[in-house]
């Protein structure tokens, strides 16, 4: 839904003419990519590593080159995970003052 708001790839001028619900949905992608990509997302992969390790030890992967590709795959996904949070951390103060800024302009024209 974010991305209708996107001057580019979205609906031109759509977050200037609903700039509070581009900013609650932008705050509600913010909070669910960091509950879900940053909080359960890490556990899950600890999980998975630990019983890609378990049965590497043991003997009984099938086959541990396929193994090692699930690890390595799930080390380069979980570095986009960290990369794209810094990169929502770095971005929001600016999109949530740019919206609000155009809300209180959309107000004053209105009054």
């Amino acid at each position: 839904m974010l991305a209708a708001f996107d001057d580019h790839h979205g609906i031109p001028e759509l977050g200037g003419l609903l700039p509070l619900s581009k900013a609650a949905i932008g705050g509600a992608f913010a909070l669910t990519f960091v509950a879900i990509r940053a909080v359960i997302w890490p556990v899950l992969a600890y999980h998975l590593t630990n019983d890609c390790r378990a049965v590497l030890a043991d003997g009984t992967a099938h086959s541990p080159p396929i193994v090692y590709a699930f690890l390595t795959g799930l080390l380069g996904l979980t570095l986009l995970q960290f990369f794209w949070l810094v990169e929502i951390a770095r971005r929001a103060p600016a999109e949530i003052s740019a919206a609000l800024s155009t809300a209180r302009r959309s107000d004053a024209k209105a009054a």
